[in-house]
């Protein structure tokens, strides 16, 4: 893997400083207003801060299908609704710091979940990972627990907020997603917050919005920092990253397979600039005469856990079945 960009580098140090200050900026906010009211208000109006950002740059806001909007549902749910709805509470009952450090035992939930109940294999280097973070976060509370032990309750919060983010971090990762993940974030923070509001107004007494300046200060932080710079950051680390993954990785198959490698590029020029399949009328038979009737074909379908392949002599005789237009819509080439 290549070393940060001076530029990557930078926006990382100022990504951790924004998520680091935001913990005593929320115990701050938290003095005045209660703590699912300041989760409700800031996350909706970070979701509608981002919704316009995203949308300025040409993003596809608006889920498709039936499919696009589960996955703003179920992944909202322990992404965004257990970890932001458990975490202010357990901020209520402890120190920003203490509250940050055990929010951050999730990669230990990670692993332990994702060996027992998704089959992960359990490697040394895994081994070593978690060993390591929870050596570290052993020292950190080494003087903190006996305090920690006077509030069980915050605790208990935190650790199960921990738990819902590394749910949240398996799933995402095993999730076949078709919608951006700018639009699936932005989805998944305006439910929850609506959720929120809801259980704010149910649960906490009424709330008079009468702050001192500095919780506007802090609020104003949580919106346009929390949500909205730190997002698009992150967003602009994650692309980066991914790109040079799927650059690595098609350089290491055209290395191993060149041949394929000139097939991949033909077929993709057929698919038309877009490269996401025949949408609209590519020329499957012209594909065969041009020899890539060994060209392998992903069929996905959203909701599919697997893939189903076919080489392009089955593919034409689907379409010679009348089948074109249901399933072409859905094709991906392999990388």
């Amino acid at each position: 893997m290549s070393a940060l960009t001076r530029r990557q580098l930078i926006g990382l140090v100022v990504l951790t400083l924004m998520w680091g200050l935001n913990w005593p900026v929320m115990k701050l906010s938290l003095r005045e207003i209660e703590p699912l009211h300041f989760r409700a208000v800031t996350m909706a109006l970070g979701a509608l801060a981002l919704a316009l950002f995203f949308r300025a740059r040409g993003v596809r806001m608006l889920p498709h299908g039936t499919a696009e909007w589960r996955d703003v549902g179920v992944l909202g749910l322990p992404n965004i609704l257990g970890w932001h709805g458990l975490s202010i509470i357990g901020l209520t009952q402890l120190p920003a710091g203490r509250a940050a450090i055990l929010g951050f035992t999730m990669p230990v939930w990670t692993v332990l979940l994702g060996v027992l109940f998704y089959r992960e294999r359990l490697t040394a280097r895994l081994v070593l990972a978690t060993a390591a973070v929870l050596a570290a976060i052993a020292l950190l509370l080494w003087d903190e627990f006996a305090r920690l032990a006077g509030s069980p309750a915050g605790i208990v919060w935190m650790q199960g907020a921990a738990l819902c983010w590394a749910l949240g971090t398996i799933w995402m990762r095993r999730a076949r997603l078709t919608l951006p993940p700018e639009a699936l974030v932005v989805w998944m923070m305006a439910w929850s917050a609506a959720v929120i509001a809801v259980l704010a107004v149910a649960l906490e007494p009424p709330q008079t919005w009468h702050f001192s300046a500095g919780v506007w200060v802090s609020l104003a932080w949580a919106v346009l920092i929390n949500y909205g710079a730190a997002q698009v950051i992150w967003f602009g680390l994650a692309r980066a990253a991914a790109g040079h993954q799927r650059h690595e990785r098609a350089g290491g198959a055209a290395d191993r397979h060149p041949e394929r490698a000139a097939d991949r590029g033909r077929m993709a020029a057929l698919a038309g600039p877009g490269g996401d399949g025949v949408r609209g009328g590519g020329d499957w038979g012209g594909a065969a005469a041009a020899g890539l009737k060994r060209v392998n074909i992903r069929i996905v379908r959203p909701g599919w856990d697997g893939c189903r392949c076919m080489h392009i002599n089955d593919l034409r005789m689907k379409i010679h079945r009348h089948h074109y237009v249901t399933i072409t819509r859905n094709f991906q080439f392999w990388a």
